[in-house]
């Protein structure tokens, strides 16, 4: 589980990179997207500061999408050339699995509740959005649900692909609907709490679809709707958040 509470952060795709580094550093649990880098048979994984090399990453298989920690260390003579060879040998620390999916259409209907749906305060916790960034086509998405402890959860992100974007301070803006409902019903008696989660979508079928209908290099931002209140005494009744327009290639 991850933190609750803070201030919304607009979310942005970038990169660091790691060559200007000159101590032993660790950015601490950042996401990451497992492939075969380049021509070689090599697996390594793709990072919001560049790809990163570990023996240990050859224990995952192409398009698994973890959280990260590692050391980069500059001294290493592997890193003499990193620049170059277009990677960085690093140490793992630790990994941890990421939940993954497919954003899909058509638009699930947004007249109605799912059925066991969970409302969701934050489609992008603010005290994790360093989690939220769009790596080879997989959003990830740092959210918060309110449910009971335990439950099993289906998250989902769904889209019209005959939408028409909304243009926004001269930014084109497309909408995707975030999800989530428990496979069983709510236990008695017992209370819903606010709980973390962080998702990996990949959004390949989205962005295929934005590109064949414009500019191929425009920028590209998503607004996020999401079900965030729910009246417990009746469930006709419930309201859909939404997030400002966010960054995402």
């Amino acid at each position: 589980m991850f933190g609750l509470i803070g201030t919304m952060v607009a979310v942005g795709a970038f990169t660091s990179c790691l060559e200007d580094i000159g101590n032993v550093y660790n950015p601490g649990y950042t996401p990451a997207v497992v492939r075969e880098h380049g021509d070689s048979t090599w697996m390594m994984a793709v990072t919001r500061y560049g790809w990163i090399y570990s023996e240990d990453l050859s224990s995952y298989s192409e398009g698994k999408c973890l959280l990260v920690s590692f050391d980069y260390d500059p001294n290493l003579p592997e890193n003499g050339n990193a620049e170059g060879a277009g990677y960085y040998t690093v140490t793992l620390r630790d990994e941890v699995s990421v939940s993954q999916s497919r954003a899909q259409s058509p638009l699930t209907d947004i007249g109605r509740l799912l059925p066991n749906e969970q409302p969701i305060p934050w489609a992008v916790n603010p005290a994790d959005s360093m989690f939220c960034v769009l790596l080879d086509n997989y959003l990830f998405l740092p959210s918060v649900c309110r449910t009971t402890e335990g439950r099993t959860l289906e998250w989902q992100l769904t889209y019209d692909p005959a939408q028409r974007p909304e243009i926004e301070d001269k930014r084109t803006v497309y909408s995707l609907y975030l999800r989530v409902a428990a496979t069983t019903g709510k236990p008695e008696e017992e209370e819903e709490m606010p709980y973390a989660y962080i998702n990996a979508f990949d959004l390949s079928g989205f962005i295929d679809m934005v590109r064949a209908g414009g500019d191929r290099e425009a920028d590209m931002y998503v607004r996020l709707h999401y079900v965030n209140q729910i009246n417990p005494e009746d469930s006709t009744r419930f309201a859909w958040g939404v997030t400002e327009p966010l960054f995402i290639k």
